[in-house]
């Protein structure tokens, strides 16, 4: 007799005594699959919060780096900076420094600078700011030398041979044979004149106008080069950078960060005294010794973006380890 209960786990039994559960097809593959997706979301997440962290270190390892630059430095370094930095770098530093001192040689003339505290503070900052906008320039300038194209040809720049002294050579060698396209040469060249219409002329008297105007297009040449001659030896490639950027120029510094903001601020006490703030005016300084100290502040504002920038550099190469796994 058969119950009327509710149905059973095992639906029913067939002749060969085998027993199929109530099991529905593929529900093992779903969960299985649900499984693995879980599992993956769980391993991204885990692996993105190392990254976070990871950007949290090295951060704080950077603004440790920076501080603890800034503390150790002595005015010293200004030796080594400028044998190591590019001697644009140095130049470009030595005329804005310049420009703000004066350009009085000491031997002959005695400044003194009398300042306020808030003044010489917010000096050196602004030089701190200057030193660190020259290094990105600087990267700028490295970089438009490795993509440019080939330089003008040294002769061009030389003058080459649109010297007087090269045409007299190239004649004598016969490779300009100026005057000598004369020889067995008989006819006439015909031009339009605008007023005149058809006008002749005498074919040796045009070779000769011909090559009159092409010595004088050489002799422009020659002067042209040996004007970019003295262009290239006196040009400042990172002023001449800066000035390109014109209103361009704060892209410079718009990475500036608080790390960044806080050496700047360590370095200026530093220099002036934890208590500076209450002392009106500073002790009287030379014009030497200031421009001593500026070039020092700029020298740790350039070196300070060198860090900063290295410190970037790996914090983007770690971060991209992290992502390059992430390939679900």
């Amino acid at each position: 007799m058969q119950s009327l209960g509710a149905p059973s786990a095992l639906s029913d039994t067939r002749a060969c005594g085998t027993l199929r559960p109530c099991v529905r097809p593929g529900s093992l593959r779903q969960v299985a699959s649900r499984r693995g997706r879980s599992e993956r979301v769980q391993v991204c997440r885990s692996q993105r919060d190392s990254a976070v962290s990871m950007d949290i270190q090295q951060g704080a390892s950077k603004l440790f780096a920076m501080t603890n630059y800034v503390q150790t430095v002595e005015p010293t370094m200004v030796a080594d900076f400028k044998t190591e930095a590019p001697a644009c770098v140095v130049d470009a530093i030595y005329k804005t420094v310049f420009n703000t001192t004066g350009i009085l040689p000491p031997q002959f003339f005695e400044v003194s600078v009398r300042s306020a505290s808030n003044s010489l503070e917010q000096l050196l900052y602004t030089y701190l700011l200057k030193g660190f906008m020259y290094r990105n320039a600087m990267i700028r300038v490295d970089l438009k030398a490795s993509l440019a194209l080939p330089s003008a040809p040294e002769n061009f720049l030389n003058g080459g041979l649109a010297t007087a002294e090269s045409l007299q050579q190239s004649a004598e060698d016969g490779s300009i044979a100026t005057g000598r396209q004369l020889r067995d040469v008989t006819g006439t060249v015909l031009n339009w004149h605008n007023e005149q219409g058809v006008k002749s002329t005498p074919v040796q008297a045009y070779i000769q106008q011909m090559e009159a105007d092409n010595a004088h297009l050489r002799q422009q040449n020659a002067e042209l080069g040996r004007l970019l001659q003295r262009q290239h030896h006196h040009q400042n490639a990172l002023l001449s950078e800066i000035n390109e950027l014109g209103p361009g120029t704060p892209l410079l510094t718009e990475d500036v960060g608080e790390d960044v903001h806080m050496a700047f601020r360590l370095f200026v006490e530093r220099q002036l005294g934890p208590d500076h703030q209450d002392v009106n005016p500073l002790p009287e300084v030379s014009g030497q010794e200031l421009a001593v100290l500026l070039f020092y502040t700029m020298a740790v504002g350039y070196n300070l973006c060198s860090m900063h920038i290295s410190h970037g550099i790996a914090s983007s190469l770690d971060v991209a380890d992290y992502s390059d796994d992430d390939d679900y």
